[in-house]
């Protein structure tokens, strides 16, 4: 008996798929010439991949180097915005400390309204005329003071 197995075919559609022990030896047998062929046709298939791959790459950046400076440039502006705004809310949190602080109430309540301390008396200051500015030096008991029409006055509280 031979030592290689026996093949036992069941139709003859199998046969015509197995290579013969011929056709494998021709492919096995591949000139150099032939080899170096295919393994420069490989290498430029991959280079040109490659090199496709790179341009793509490179117009990409291209058109992501100008979305990148305005979004930059958007960053700032937000950034600004964010600085102007945390100013105001410490105004604003300092302005409410101050509404809110025990001490503070009365003066306060005396700016937003028209209430006043009762140990306060109003003086209303008069911007000096043409009128008064002429008349002679009076002694501090007989000074008056009397409003002028179209000056501008200020008021001020002093404690009693």
């Amino acid at each position: 008996m031979s030592a290689q197995p026996s093949r036992r075919l069941s139709s003859p559609s199998q046969a015509s798929r197995q290579p013969s022990d011929r056709a494998v030896a021709r492919v096995r047998r591949r000139s150099p010439r032939q080899s170096y062929q295919a393994t420069a046709i490989e290498v430029s298939a991959r280079l040109g991949v490659n090199v496709l791959l790179g341009i793509i790459a490179v117009s990409t950046l291209v058109k992501l180097v100008p979305y990148n400076l305005s979004q930059q440039q958007q960053l700032e502006e937000a950034r600004s915005e964010v600085a102007k705004l945390d100013k105001r809310v410490d105004e604003l949190r300092a302005e409410f400390d101050r509404h809110f602080d025990p001490q503070q109430s009365m003066h306060v309540m005396q700016e937003q309204s028209a209430r006043m301390n009762p140990n306060q008396r109003q003086i209303i200051w008069l911007a000096p005329s043409a009128t008064t500015a002429q008349q002679p030096e009076r002694s501090p008991s007989e000074k008056t003071m009397t409003p002028i029409e179209g000056s501008q006055q200020q008021a001020f509280w002093l404690k009693r």
